[in-house]
């Protein structure tokens, strides 16, 4: 758990400037910004420690917005060996000490939104639950797990909407 922290920090830190939830979430329009990606099998076997296919991002927020109320994440990740195809999950985010932090209820680990930058958004990871938690037995709880050179961080890019209309997205 220590070296997947250091992790998370050391991803934090090396962003040029974290992004504000002002600058993420401030002009959205009404329907959301959806951002996408697929990963090769070359570019897996590059990488052995990831386990995400492909991520997707739906961010959304509440009208009329005030900075820090009504700020929400959706991602659905597909991964290589997982028991089931597509598991998602939806989150709340706020800005604290300068970083957008989007966590999950019960401890759940959290996304950091460290960058928006030329239509392009990169998160990192922190051992974000994507099925379970909250008391549920450990053995049926499915964790996006933080590991250097895998699943620690992700540069997506911006794709229609109508891209994640197309996924079965959880409600707010």
């Amino acid at each position: 758990m220590k070296a997947q922290t250091l992790a998370i920090a050391l991803i934090l830190s090396t962003s040029a400037s974290a992004a504000s939830i002002r600058e993420v979430f401030g002009s959205l329009p009404a329907e959301g910004a959806c951002y996408t990606r697929s990963y090769s099998a070359a570019h897996l076997a590059r990488h052995p420690n990831q386990t995400v296919k492909k991520i997707t991002i739906k961010l959304t927020r509440t009208s009329p917005w005030t900075a820090n109320e009504g700020e929400f994440m959706q991602v659905l990740v597909n991964q290589k060996k997982a028991p089931r195809k597509n598991l998602r999950q939806a989150m709340s985010c706020f800005e604290s000490s300068g970083e957008v932090i989007c966590p999950v209820d019960c401890d759940g680990g959290a996304m950091y939104v460290t960058a928006l930058k030329d239509d392009k958004l990169t998160v990192a990871n922190n051992n974000l639950t994507l099925k379970g938690g909250c008391g549920e037995e450990e053995d049926e709880t499915i964790y996006l797990e933080t590991i250097v050179g895998g699943d620690d961080s992700f540069v997506l890019n911006k794709a229609p909407i109508a891209d994640c209309a197309k996924v079965p997205f959880p409600t707010n």
